[in-house]
């Protein structure tokens, strides 16, 4: 008993040491370790007399320190993991843990139980923007096809968290059905009814348990059949489906199918899950429908554009993700988003206009009613008010990030990211805030006439 009384304070005392130790190693012998994900690393804040005694440097200093330990990306999963496995809970905000070790993100569970709903009077008046652009692209023989994409909360709720469907209440998705139901001349195709109609009788998921973006295999056989189809269809013409040459399955998912997983940066890979992935005959006949196709849309639309069949379907077929990063970027390198007139050209030598948007998008619609209506000229008086206000907006935010330093970091290391001016990225970032403002204001209108 007593050598064991002496041995346990050593053994402790020894493993206390070389906890001490390997966090200075790992710095001096450089052992790798994986990265964290979705992870940026802290900027240095150049010392100053004046930041050290105004007390900014400090906090700036302090997450640089902790993100350069010995080890550190391998004690923040070791945390998560801890998180995840004894509490089931996300060690991040950016993902709801659900039922069955399904994942969410907050805000398409919001979108779904109608926080953010902006009320019926703001959803009308987006419906009649929608229904103008409907009305001029008709009389210019042209197509125009609203299209909702699912919402992973909404077709399988039955894995949420209980707490996090509390009060659910209407849903700007909710509104905008009912308003379409009175506007049959605008051509709508709604993928949530769709997906939640037929969940049951695919034999694979729609949604994976792990991403917040449909399944591969959904997003590159059943959605672009269901397109082709509808666009074809309000063309006159006929869609036959094209089946993959096989289906592969994986013993990991891959890419999307996985990325929430990923995001909580834990210790275990994912499992549990089996996924197919289909393989098609690349087709050498790239104009199988003589018809130009401009989308302007979000992220859902990414796993479609370009992929077999969807990607030569169409002798043209243009992507304009959020109406503003424009594909394929060698086409529109040279024009610039100041151009109105000239992209409001661009759009009228498209045979068909696809509006595709997620259900979170849909309290500001990516501000594309707006530019589309001054792209086209067809403003009137409350549209040119409008966009005074909006440009104010948009100036007062983008000098807000060039008076702000960190801001201004963050905004030139995404830039870089993303391979773009950091003019762009300014604009971008600015042009996010005044959305993001507007959306608030209308929700706070909608809470205060209740």
């Amino acid at each position: 008993m007593k050598r064991i009384a002496k041995i346990i304070p050593s053994s402790l005392l020894g493993l206390v040491m070389i906890l001490l130790l390997a966090s200075p190693a790992q710095l001096v012998f450089k052992i790798p370790e994986s990265k964290l994900v979705g992870i940026t690393p802290p900027e240095y804040e150049k010392f100053s007399v004046e930041n050290w005694f105004s007390g900014s440097f400090q906090p700036a200093f302090t997450p640089c320190v902790d993100y350069h330990t010995g080890f550190h990306a391998s004690l923040v999963r070791l945390n998560n993991q801890l998180a995840y496995t004894l509490f089931r809970i996300s060690p991040i905000p950016d993902v709801v843990v659900g039922k069955e070790g399904y994942l969410y993100t907050p805000n398409f569970v919001n979108a779904y139980t109608g926080r953010d709903y902006i009320g019926e009077q703001a959803i009308a008046d987006q419906v009649n923007k929608l229904k103008r652009i409907n009305d001029f692209l008709t009389s210019a023989g042209k197509n125009f096809i609203v299209v909702f994409v699912p919402n992973k909360s909404r077709v399988y709720p039955e894995f949420l968290p209980d707490q996090a469907i509390k009060n659910r209440g209407i849903s700007n998705y909710d509104m905008f059905v009912k308003q379409f139901q009175q506007h049959p001349e605008i051509s709508f195709l709604d993928l949530n009814e769709y997906f939640i109609r037929i969940k049951d009788s695919t034999e694979y998921p729609l949604f994976p348990k792990y991403g917040i973006h449909w399944t591969t295999i959904a997003c590159q056989t059943l959605v672009p059949d269901t397109l082709l189809s509808f666009i074809l269809h309000a063309l006159g013409k006929s869609y036959q489906p094209i089946k993959p040459l096989r289906v592969d399955y994986t013993e990991s998912l891959k890419g999307s199918d996985y990325d929430l997983y990923e995001l909580m940066n834990l210790i275990s890979v994912q499992s549990g899950e089996a996924i197919p992935y289909p393989v098609f005959r690349e087709d050498p006949d790239s104009s199988r429908y003589p018809y130009r196709i401009l989308t302007i849309g979000d992220s859902f639309f990414w796993g479609i554009y370009g992929i077999y069949p969807w990607g030569s379907a169409f002798s043209g077929n243009d992507f304009w993700f959020y109406g503003e990063r424009m594909y394929p970027i060698s086409k529109y390198k040279d024009l610039s988003r100041d151009s109105v007139r000239l992209i409001g050209k661009e759009i009228l030598r498209h045979q068909v206009l696809i509006f595709i948007l997620a259900e979170v998008n849909l309290g500001g619609c990516m501000h594309f009613p707006d530019k589309a209506i001054s792209w086209l000229g067809i403003e009137d008086a409350t549209d040119l008010e409008a966009n005074k206000r909006y440009n104010d907006l948009l100036k007062f935010y983008a000098a807000s990030i060039l008076q702000n330093p960190k801001w201004l970091a963050a905004v030139t290391k995404k830039a870089a990211v993303w391979g773009i001016s950091v003019d762009d990225m300014i604009n971008r970032d600015a042009a996010y805030m005044v959305e993001v403002a507007q959306n608030q204001k209308k929700i706070k209108v909608n809470q205060n006439l209740k």
